[in-house]
């Protein structure tokens, strides 16, 4: 009996031994297995980062590649994207890196004093060129490739064996890529495995306590497996893009919420329908069904298409898919469908910005080099009209841009108005605008532009405002044979320039009557105190005798003295109580206004410094320039009395009207500090 207990406790022990090492081989192959997974895993999501970031550099790429920045502009601008591009994976903070060919560091965010030095000689533990692998790995692999080497974490000095997957970027001669320490990815698995190991050692001594403890661990391993597996399912549903898990067969297995609501179907109406006839219209089949064969062959895809919501409503989408695939066995897959049509409107509406202008929305320049570049001979002959706003400069320096950007509106609209439906107008900058007329003759184009004069002169006929009447100078010129386009556009140009000159003096006196009206709208300035103004001033030139040049120049800046006010508010001009200390100094710079208006106008060149110093003081306290005495000009002086007793003898929104009496006392008071005492006297004489 003892020996039949002895047998079966030996056959028993036997057989747990045995049962042990099956246990402990089968862990291992599951160990293996889940180990392969998590790899295969963790390198897509290496990859998958790095596609996402090769595709949000592409516009940049297409940039170069068409010759619009240049290498050196590529790499700024993808460096400070990629830079930008860190992330928090499973075990820590990761991050997107960045070289040259030539082994230059351009992006290391966490260790920024390595950018822009060259690391092509550096060697890790193991005597591995780490920046000539990486080289090596993406100028041989454009698709993409991983290499292993050995590196220290940031913020520890122990060398652990990294993983990087990097993709060339040979537009720039460089590469992006990322990566991760398997030590500290395959941590929880290394422990196990050491676990086993030491198991093994002491097997035959300790049997029993290597079995309980192997059902111990495995029963952590289980738990932690199905934790695994329940934060998976979580971030499964609660993923902000659309997913949805297949089967071999291409068949629906499961969907999240996010594509519930993307693509408006419930669950129960996704599960066992093949994806290709679900949210795919007749258009898109063809290329659903070549998707769907390039992932059962290649594993994975990266493509923007559109796909069709329940309501058969076209969705922008980013599909990415990927192949579960276990030791060439397939399973199934993974479809991520990103929703980008917010994205897509966005890339239209910044295209639609990059070729026009903010202003008036017609086309920019821009916009114009690229149409240029691609007339054909089918277009000619080609008819160029060349339009500049007059005195935009002008408007803007003296009304505010405001004004200036009224007039370019008015006039784009004119432009608009008078073309024909295949003519395209540009605004080339500033105050300058072109028309391209295709297939067109000389006749038809000066049609057009005939067009234009018409519709400026009716503008000005109604226009609310006078300082907003238009003036234009037209050029125009037709293209009629093979000739470089900059040979018809300087006729056009050229052509323009003539019609400026011979229309410069109508044209300037034109905006300078326009302020003066303005002028007379804004202000209390009318006809009766500009007359009265300069007659009492002829009285005082010829009395004090001065010359004729002196006296022309007094005449004529009584008539403009207050130019700059046309820039000033009417709020303040009109306003009837005392002005706050901002209101006042916006109010004592019209002379420097109105001396800028002047400067621009040859008519009054000759009395801009005069309006500039128009309200200096006897007593050095006038302003702008603080000017005392005789360093004031005698025309200013002269002005400064006439002007003075006008103001105070006739209505004006800011003060009560003063007799004549009252206001020759004023005079008298003031004489010697703001006024000069012998124009005082020689005013006082000739009043008597």
């Amino acid at each position: 009996m003892h020996k039949n207990r002895s047998f079966v406790f030996k056959a028993f022990a036997f057989l747990l031994l045995l049962l042990m090492l099956f246990q402990i081989y089968y862990v291992k192959i599951l160990t293996d297995k889940f180990y392969y997974q998590v790899e295969i895993q963790r390198k897509n999501e290496l990859k998958q980062k790095i596609d996402m970031v090769y595709n949000a550099i592409s516009p940049i790429l297409q940039l170069k590649i068409q010759g619009k920045i240049t290498k050196k502009e590529a790499i700024e601008r993808i460096a400070d994207l990629v830079r930008r591009m860190t992330y928090d994976d499973e075990y820590s903070k990761n991050y997107i890196f960045m070289s040259s060919y030539d082994g230059t560091y351009i992006v290391q965010p966490f260790e920024r004093e390595k950018e822009w030095k060259n690391f092509w000689n550096y060697k890790d533990i193991k005597g591995t060129y780490v920046l000539r692998e990486l080289v090596k790995a993406a100028k041989e692999s454009p698709e993409g490739s991983y290499v292993s080497y050995y590196s220290a974490p940031p913020g520890s000095s122990e060398h652990q064996l990294k993983l990087s997957y990097v993709k060339g970027i040979p537009e720039i001669e460089a590469y992006i890529g990322t990566g991760m320490y398997v030590q500290n990815t395959f941590k929880s698995m290394f422990k196990l495995l050491f676990s086993i190991k030491s198991a093994i050692y002491h097997i035959v001594l300790f049997t029993i306590i290597l079995f309980i403890s192997y059902i111990y661990r495995l029963n952590s391993d289980y738990r932690r497996l199905k934790e695994e597996t329940l934060k998976r399912k979580i971030l499964f549903e609660n993923s902000p893009d659309a997913l949805v898990e297949f089967d071999k067969s291409g068949l629906i297995v499961d969907v999240n919420k996010s594509f519930e609501k993307i693509f408006g179907y419930k669950k129960e109406e996704c599960i066992r329908r093949h994806i290709d006839d679900l949210i795919t219209d007749e258009k898109y089949i063809e290329e659903a069904m070549d998707i769907t064969n390039k992932v059962f062959q290649q594993g994975f895809c990266h493509v923007e298409t559109v796909r069709f919501n329940k309501e058969k409503k076209p969705v922008n989408v980013l599909i990415r898919s990927i192949l579960i695939k276990i030791n060439e066995r397939i399973y199934g897959g993974f479809g991520i469908y990103t929703d980008i049509t917010t994205q897509k409107k966005y890339e239209k509406d910044l295209k639609y910005l990059s070729y026009h202008d903010t202003l008036t929305g017609l086309y920019n320049f821009r916009y114009f080099n690229s149409f240029v570049k691609n007339i054909k001979h089918s277009d000619l002959p080609l008819g160029i009209i060349i339009a500049d706003v007059n005195g935009l400069k002008l408007v803007n320096d003296t009304l505010g841009h405001l004004y200036g950007d009224k007039l370019l509106i008015s006039f784009s609209k004119i432009l608009l108005e008078s073309k024909r439906d295949k003519d395209v107008v540009f605004r080339l900058g500033g105050d300058e605008f072109l028309i391209l007329l295709p297939n067109t003759q000389a006749k038809e184009v000066e049609e057009v532009l005939n067009n234009i004069k018409h519709n400026i002169e009716k503008h000005n006929e109604n226009v609310s405002e006078r300082i907003l009447t238009l003036s234009v100078a037209l050029g125009m010129a037709v293209k009629d044979d093979n000739r470089d386009f900059k040979v018809g556009f300087k006729e056009a140009d050229n052509n323009m320039y003539k019609n400026k000159l011979l229309d410069k003096t109508s044209s300037r006196n034109q905006i300078l009557n326009v302020l003066m009206a303005a002028l007379g709208e804004k202000d209390y300035v009318t006809k009766g105190h500009t007359e009265r103004v300069k007659k009492m001033a002829h009285k005082m030139a010829e009395k004090m005798g001065l010359g004729e040049v002196q006296k022309n120049n007094l005449l004529l800046l009584s008539d403009m003295h207050d130019l700059g006010k046309v820039a000033i508010s009417d709020d303040i001009l009109n306003k009837r109580e005392p002005l706050t200390d901002e209101e006042w100094e916006i109010l004592k710079s019209h002379p420097e206004k109105g001396y800028r208006i002047a400067v621009s106008s040859p008519e009054l060149a000759g009395i801009a410094d005069l309006i500039l110093k128009h309200h200096e003081r006897w007593d050095g306290k006038g302003y702008p320039l603080g000017l005392k005495g005789e360093q004031i000009p005698i025309e200013c002086r002269i002005l400064a009395v006439v002007d003075a007793y006008d103001a105070m003898t006739n209505s004006r929104p800011y003060n009560i009207v003063k007799t004549h009496e009252e206001a020759i006392e004023e005079i008298k008071r003031c004489s010697g500090t703001q006024f000069d005492p012998k124009i005082v006297d020689v005013f006082l004489e000739i009043l008597q």
